[in-house]
């Protein structure tokens, strides 16, 4: 995923393979830390938003995108319907 998006934007963004919960950076190098649909992933969900918290800048945002299927069965309708049927022409 990193060479495809590296290829689609070489010169705008410096890329980097790291283990997310032993960040490469110096504490508070960040104004903005972003992960989206990968802190379901983290091995250990504290050490990971610790070292994103590490990383980020006093008065830095730390952005977290992550979508589960709610467990009750009327939210979960209220779900797939926002999210098959209202959402794609919201990002449209």
């Amino acid at each position: 995923m990193i060479r495809l998006a590296a290829r689609c934007h070489p010169a705008a963004i410096r890329w980097c393979l790291a283990d997310a919960l032993a960040l490469p950076f110096p504490d508070a190098s960040f104004t903005l830390v972003s992960c989206a649909f990968g802190v379901r992933n983290f091995q250990y969900l504290d050490r990971g938003l610790e070292e994103m918290h590490r990383v980020l800048a006093p008065a830095g945002r730390a952005v977290i995108l992550e979508f589960s299927l709610p467990q009750t069965p009327f939210l979960s309708t209220l779900y797939r319907f926002y999210f098959h049927r209202v959402l794609p022409r919201l990002a449209a």
